[in-house]
């Protein structure tokens, strides 16, 4: 019982002091990292906790969607998807290391970015020729 409530207060401290506002102070602590970039986090033996991620993860996850029924166009590019996803894994119990590193996660969302870019090219492409051909049926006709 000690364990499980010395591990939620030890997480909140190191939060708060490898935050950005103690940048500077002497209490300042850098986060807790491996050597790929992922951060390192306690995780809880108690199974009320591991229910309290589950439901934290939840509400994010309807969050996230209602943004993107509000906004479609504007939340995929705010949202780092590949650090959500493996968020919302590991609060529901995904085993981190079945995750990629940052480098893997990165080179995804480079694919991604990279093939959004060619489809928004193609769709610009396919409307320049619509209006070429509008324009050219115009002329006929006239």
């Amino acid at each position: 019982l000690l364990a499980e409530l010395v591990s939620p207060l030890a997480a909140r401290i190191v939060s708060v002091l490898s935050s950005e506002k103690f940048i500077g102070s002497e209490w300042y602590m850098e986060p807790l990292e491996l050597e790929d970039g992922r951060h390192i986090r306690a995780k809880p033996r108690n199974p009320l906790i591991r229910l309290q991620d589950a439901a934290d993860s939840a509400q994010s996850y309807q969050a996230y969607m209602a943004g993107l029924q509000a906004f479609p166009d504007v939340v995929p590019g705010i949202v780092n998807r590949s650090g959500y996803a493996g968020a919302f894994l590991k609060d529901n119990g995904f085993p981190d290391d079945m995750l990629a590193g940052r480098d893997a996660q990165a080179e995804f969302e480079a694919a991604v970015r990279l093939k959004m870019a060619g489809t928004v090219a193609a769709l610009r492409l396919e409307q320049q020729e619509a209006e070429q051909q509008e324009a050219d049926h115009a002329e006929l006709v006239a």
